[in-house]
This record gives structure tokens, C-alpha cells and sequence, in this order.
């Protein structure tokens, strides 16, 4: 089965050989498509990828991380759901100009720097055939450059596409794309 997505741009040989009104060349790249397990956006890469991918993540981040620096620091149990004013404002009443505020300040920063590993489970919903133009224009002065299927800038437009929120522009990168065409496998 084969989706179609047409931006309306149109690959091909010009009605009027060097006039100023050739068609664009074109260039193909195929992109596979998967879905990282509790993540809304698509995952786009240019080859196949393992079906689970180990990656660092932070242990503690936001309102965790303070209650973690609080139990470690003081002992005391704070709820997990102590609202973020609620947890500032035991901070400051206190530890926040005491004698333990720089102790609070060095154990945050240790606590926020670990790290555990977790695994990523990708699923493979696809490969898109992307038909963009061959020369790239990027700058103020829009010099057309080759076109780079890995360029970080195409990835988003290409991700922007799929999520229905297409953009003309990105990064100074003019939108190459043409067609999007979901080949299901």
C-alpha cells in the first residue's frame, strides 16, 4: 500500500526548454519511519534501525530532583504530589539562607547529574519515498546548494510534513520537498 502526500510542486522537464520557468530536477531518498514506544513524533532515519536502543536518561529531573536533594539532605519524605510551589517554598523556608543552602547546591547538582540507561523500543510503521529538488536554496542570498538527505534541517521539515504542520522554511533551509509517498511494509 502506498500513501501519497503531493505539496503540489511538479518534477520534470520545463514547458519551454531555458526558459525561466524550468521545473526543478528532482532527487529521491527513502527515510524509514518508526515509532519510539511513548513518543508522538515519528523517529526518521536513513537506515534501518535494532528494534530497542539503550540510551542515557536522567534519574531525576524538575520537582523529583529537588524532593530526591531533600530527602537526601535533611531525611524528610516529601509527597510526589507536592506541587512545585509547595516544594520551592519549603526550600526557602527551610534551607534557602542557611548554613545548608551551599551543601543543598552541591548535592543538587550530583543528584541532577545522574544518569540510568533505559531502552527505546522502536516499531518500524514505514519507509517514505521523499521526492525533494536536487539543489538545496539556503541564506539571505537563497545560493542553491546540492540537496543532503541527512542535513538535520530537511530531517524537521520532513517530520513538520508528516505531522500535518508543514513549514516553508526552517533554519534558513527553503523546503525541498515536492511529494511524500508512505511505502507500508
Amino acid at each position: 500500500m502506498v500513501a501519497v502526500l503531493d505539496k503540489g510542486k511538479s518534477g520534470g522537464q520545463s514547458p519551454v526548454s531555458g526558459s525561466r520557468f524550468e521545473y526543478p530536477r528532482t532527487m529521491i531518498a527513502e527515510y524509514f519511519i518508526y515509532r519510539r514506544k511513548g513518543d508522538k513524533e515519528p523517529f526518521i532515519s536513513l537506515g534501518e534501525m535494532p528494534q530497542y536502543g539503550l540510551r542515557p536518561k536522567q534519574k531525576f529531573t524538575g520537582k523529583k530532583l529537588k524532593i530526591e536533594v531533600i530527602r537526601r539532605l535533611s531525611g524528610v519524605e516529601i509527597e510526589q504530589t507536592a506541587t512545585t510551589p509547595q516544594i520551592n517554598a519549603y526550600i526557602e523556608a527551610n534551607i534557602y539562607d542557611t548554613e545548608r543552602w551551599p551543601e543543598y547546591r552541591k548535592l543538587y547538582r550530583q543528584v541532577a547529574g545522574e544518569v540510568e540507561t533505559v531502552a527505546d523500543i522502536f516499531t518500524l510503521q514505514y519507509i517514505l519515498v521523499a521526492e525533494l529538488e536536487d539543489q538545496t536554496r539556503t541564506g539571505k542570498d537563497c545560493q542553491p546548494q546540492p540537496t543532503d538527505p541527512k542535513d538535520e534541517r530537511l530531517i524537521h521539515l520532513i517530520r513538520c510534513e508528516l505531522m500535518g504542520e508543514p513549514l516553508e522554511m526552517y533554519k534558513t533551509m527553503i523546503n525541498p520537498i515536492i511529494a511524500l509517498k508512505k511505502r507500508f511494509v
